[in-house]
């Protein structure tokens, strides 16, 4: 019995137990088969099944960003400095203020992230800098800036 077995294949699937001297070794591992019973396509269904996996290859084409939304930050855009809470809030306050007006987010998402970047404005006005630090690098991470 040869490396593929003799036996006819237990799948059902025609040409799938040929033994290892039905064929002749090319290189990589890839045999050309003599003999084979496996079926022929027609021409048109061949030339089909090509088209068809060339089409699926086919991206559409960029859309038109909607009118009033910038796709580039603006080069009068800075970030805000500062340490401290108060400096990470602010900046986490003007990366989702930007990328809202860009429209890389969801103005939904932007009223989630607004209430978390507030909270955290909270904590730290109130003097709790390591929870307020906590509670903005929490909510980059929820909403992917990290």
């Amino acid at each position: 019995m040869g490396q593929y077995g003799s036996r006819p294949s237990e799948s059902g699937l025609p040409g799938a137990g040929l033994a290892a001297t039905d064929g002749v070794q090319k290189g990589c591992g890839e045999k050309i088969l003599r003999g084979s019973t496996l079926p022929r396509k027609s021409g048109a269904a061949l030339a089909g099944m090509v088209l068809f996996s060339l089409a699926a290859c086919q991206q559409a084409a960029p859309q038109a960003p909607q009118a009033g939304i910038q796709t580039v930050t603006p080069a009068t855009f800075r970030m805000p400095e500062g340490s401290g809470c108060a400096g990470e809030v602010d900046r986490f306050r003007a990366v989702i203020d930007n990328d809202l007006q860009m429209g890389h987010v969801a103005a939904g998402v932007h009223v989630r992230a607004k209430k978390d970047i507030d909270g955290a404005a909270s904590a730290c006005a109130s003097g709790r800098d390591a929870q307020a630090v906590a509670m903005i690098e929490a909510a980059r991470g929820r909403y992917g800036y990290r």
